[in-house]
């Protein structure tokens, strides 16, 4: 039997919008949770993949979804320096930028700059 929980994971993590989709319509969980509370939108945010993020959400993902760490799939957009990420969560997902960590801090104290929408004015 095939895990499409796992394999949407993978598609998120390799930025595969044809594989995820897949792994949707078979019934795969999009919220599902690896070990340390890793989603596939947190995959695709940490890895800079705009459109498997896009798809997530348009497919109605929970954004606000934490790690075991605390991190949101938008931290680790902006801790990794994926400014069009970070951009795409905060626009089109309406992530708030004032979203804080377990250590207290929000996005732009993880990588984008000295305001929170630094990252978001970027190209």
């Amino acid at each position: 039997m095939e895990d499409w929980n796992e394999k949407l994971i993978k598609a998120a993590e390799k930025g595969r919008v044809e594989e995820l989709k897949l792994c949707l319509a078979n019934g795969a969980y999009i919220d599902y949770q690896q070990v340390f509370g890793w989603t596939a939108l947190m995959w695709a945010a940490m890895r800079g993949h705009v459109e498997v993020s896009r798809l997530l959400l348009e497919n109605r993902c929970n954004k606000d979804i934490t790690s075991r760490d605390g991190e949101t799939a938008l931290h680790l957009a902006a801790e990794w320096g994926h400014l069009q990420t970070t951009r795409c969560l905060v626009e089109e997902g309406g992530i708030s930028p004032f979203v804080k960590t377990h250590e207290d801090s929000t996005e732009h104290e993880q990588g984008c700059g000295s305001s929170p929408t630094s990252c978001i004015s970027k190209n």
